[in-house]
């Protein structure tokens, strides 16, 4: 009987323990189903970037002043996080996103590269500008070197054929004198349009092809002709902060396939702002001729002082 009353003892005491236990512990919680996701957006520098449109499935959002994001009560799953924003480039990662797992992703923007204007050397006061051309079938340099000033009002246009001076012509309001054979002979300032035309007009024809195919971004990948021009960088040339392409052309004409490339380097700041500053242009025929041109124009805006000889 004793023994009997002791053991109701202990099985009393074990189930009220068991029962003291049991009421004080808390369950665990189950996982939540969804998580959050947070995205910053950045440049390249690492500045924040706001109001950067974002989507992620059927969740969409834009980024605050701190360039964040956070989608709320996302359910586990493959996603892809798109950003778009005008003037950057679009950015994207994809994610998985686990039941109860909170994400962190950072996206980094870059703005879309403008590409300078390239303007017409009329639009400029006052310029130098050396053109050289070379053939592959001689080694003599041809060099044409112009100075203008007050818009064409003044200038000075010395042409050279291997370094030797061939010609030059001095125009000063509307008086102008031609060097022939070592004299300054004075000529009519209205009379010397087709002298300056002969040694210019190479240069400005081959500018103003290059100026509208670049400015019109054009590809005529059908026909007889295609052009293409491509960012390269940027590089400090003639003492200007350029920004260097590489245009590139295809020309049939009568059977003869012509070849032509260019790099050119254009003014990206400042007052003189789209104006090529350097060109380097090589033209080659299927007939197995070869020709390079070099153009440099500096001095934009300054005081030529051009004065009659």
């Amino acid at each position: 009987m004793k023994r009997i009353v002791i053991l109701a003892v202990i099985i009393m005491l074990i189930g009220g323990l068991l029962a003291g236990c049991g009421g004080g512990t808390k369950p665990t919680p189950p996982k939540p189903k969804t998580s959050n996701v947070t995205v910053t957006v950045k440049d390249e520098t690492g500045n924040p970037i706001s109001s950067v449109s974002l989507t992620m499935g059927d969740y969409s959002g834009k980024t605050g002043n701190d360039g964040k994001y956070v989608f709320n009560d996302v359910k586990p799953g493959d996603y892809t996080v798109e950003a778009t924003k005008e003037g950057y480039e679009d950015g994207s990662e994809d994610i998985t996103v686990t039941a109860g797992e909170d994400k962190n992703i950072t996206l980094t923007l870059k703005k879309v590269q403008q590409a300078e204007e390239l303007k017409d050397y009329s639009t400029v006061k006052s310029y130098k500008v050396v053109i050289e051309v070379k053939s592959n079938k001689s080694n003599e340099i041809d060099r044409v070197i112009a100075v203008r000033d007050n818009y064409g009002k003044s200038e000075d246009i010395t042409a050279y054929e291997n370094n030797k001076k061939k010609f030059e012509l001095c125009k000063v309001g509307d008086k102008a004198k031609i060097l022939s054979e070592g004299y300054w002979i004075e000529v009519p300032a209205d009379q010397i349009g087709s002298l300056t035309s002969a040694y210019l007009d190479p240069f400005t024809d081959m500018l103003d092809t290059v100026r509208s195919r670049y400015n019109e971004w054009v590809k005529t990948p059908n026909g007889s002709a295609s052009y293409s021009v491509k960012r390269v960088g940027r590089e400090t040339v003639n003492g200007y902060s350029t920004t260097k392409y590489h245009f590139s052309g295809k020309v049939s004409s009568e059977g003869e396939k012509l070849v032509g490339e260019a790099d050119i380097w254009i003014i990206n700041k400042g007052p003189y702002k789209g104006y090529m500053t350097r060109m380097v242009a090589t033209s080659s025929s299927s007939e197995g001729g070869k020709a390079t041109y070099t153009i440099n124009a500096t001095d934009f805006g300054k005081d030529m002082k051009i004065k009659m000889p």
